[in-house]
C-alpha cells in the first residue's frame, strides 16, 4: 500500500495537482522537477504529487517530505508508469490534473501554456516537434508510424499520442478509467480514448530536452506493444475501421480469383473464390456487429473509487 501522509494535505482542496511519477530518476532532476513545476505555477493553487513507483531506498526522495504544496506517494515495489499516475489521481482531488516526467526532457514552465489553452477542452497535451533532436533516431520512424495508425482510427491527426506533458480534467480520467493501463501506455491509452470518445483536445507546441538518466524504453518491443494498444483501442471504439481493410482486402482477392481466373478460363467460380468472398462478409459482419455494441454500451458509466465520482 501506499504513504499518504495526512500532514500533507492542504485545507484547501488544489485547483491542480501535478502528477509526477519517479522510478530511479537522479534525485536532482527529481528536485529540479519540483521545484520548476511550482515556480511556473506559482499564482496558482497547486499540488505536487511526486509518485515514487518502488525507487532504489538510497534515492534520497524523503528530501520531499514535509515541503509546502508537495506530497510524496510511495509504491513499495515498481508496479509501471500508468500505475503511477493512477495512485496520483486517486490521491488527489482538484477537478484538474497535470502529468510531467521526472526526467528533464520537458520544460515546467510550458505547464502555463497548456493551462491556458484547456478551457474548452477534455485534454490538452505538449507536442514535441517534429523530429525534434532530443527525440532518439530509434523511436522517430516508429513514433510517426504509431501516430499515423491511431490518426486513421480517430479521425484526425495525432502530432505526439504520448507526450509526457499535459494537463486534463479529473472527468476525462473518470470516463476513461477502465480503458488506462497500468503500464507505460497510458498517456496514449488517455489521447486515443479521448478522441475516440468525441472530447475535445488541444495541441500546445512545445520544446523537448534530452532526457538525463537512462531511459526504460525498448523501440522495439515497445513499439510493438503500442501499436496492438492501438488496434485494441480501436476495435473497443471504431471496431468497423479495424475490419474493414481486411474484408475489402479478403473480397478483391475473392473477386480477382473468381472472375479473373476462375469464370473466364474455367467458366465457374470455384471453391477458394468462394471461400474468400465468404470470409470477406464474415469480416464485415464482425466489424457491423462491433459497432452495434459499441453504440449499446457507450459510454460504460461504472467510476474510479475517488470521492464524489
Amino acid at each position: 500500500m501506499m504513504d499518504v501522509p495526512e500532514s500533507s494535505r492542504s485545507v484547501r482542496p488544489p485547483d491542480l495537482e501535478v502528477i509526477v511519477p519517479v522510478h530511479d530518476e537522479p534525485l536532482d532532476v527529481v528536485l529540479e522537477t519540483v521545484d520548476g513545476v511550482l515556480a511556473a505555477l506559482a499564482e496558482k493553487h497547486v499540488e505536487v504529487l511526486v509518485v515514487d513507483d518502488g525507487s532504489r531506498p538510497d534515492l534520497g526522495l524523503t528530501l520531499l517530505e514535509g515541503r509546502s504544496k508537495v506530497r510524496l506517494l510511495r509504491h513499495p515495489l515498481n508496479r509501471g508508469y500508468g500505475s503511477a499516475i493512477k495512485t496520483g489521481i486517486l490521491s488527489g482531488t482538484a477537478p484538474l490534473l497535470a502529468i510531467i516526467d521526472a526526467d528533464g526532457t520537458y520544460p515546467p514552465e510550458e505547464l502555463p501554456r497548456l493551462l491556458n489553452a484547456l478551457p474548452g477542452h477534455a485534454l490538452c497535451i505538449g507536442v514535441r516537434a517534429p523530429g525534434e533532436k532530443s527525440i532518439p533516431w530509434p523511436r522517430r520512424w516508429p513514433k510517426r508510424a504509431l501516430n499515423s495508425l491511431a490518426g486513421y482510427f480517430s479521425g484526425r491527426s495525432i502530432p505526439d499520442l504520448n507526450s509526457g506533458l499535459r494537463v486534463f480534467t479529473r472527468d476525462l480520467a473518470a470516463e476513461l478509467w477502465t480503458i488506462l493501463p497500468e503500464g507505460f501506455s497510458l498517456t496514449s491509452s488517455m489521447t486515443l480514448g479521448a478522441l475516440l470518445a468525441g472530447h475535445r483536445v488541444a495541441e500546445v507546441p512545445i520544446a523537448y530536452r534530452q532526457r538525463r538518466g537512462r531511459s526504460s524504453i525498448k523501440p522495439l518491443r515497445d513499439t510493438v506493444r503500442f501499436a496492438f494498444l492501438i488496434l485494441h483501442l480501436g476495435s473497443m471504439f471504431s471496431p468497423m475501421k479495424l475490419f474493414l481493410p481486411p474484408a475489402a482486402a479478403v473480397f478483391l482477392l475473392g473477386l480477382g480469383k473468381g472472375l479473373l481466373y476462375d469464370y473466364l478460363l474455367v467458366g465457374r467460380v470455384g471453391m477458394l473464390a468462394a471461400t474468400f468472398l465468404l470470409g470477406a462478409l464474415q469480416l464485415f459482419m464482425l466489424g457491423m456487429l462491433g459497432e452495434l455494441i459499441v453504440h449499446e454500451r457507450r459510454w460504460s458509466k461504472r467510476r474510479p473509487p475517488w470521492p464524489g465520482a
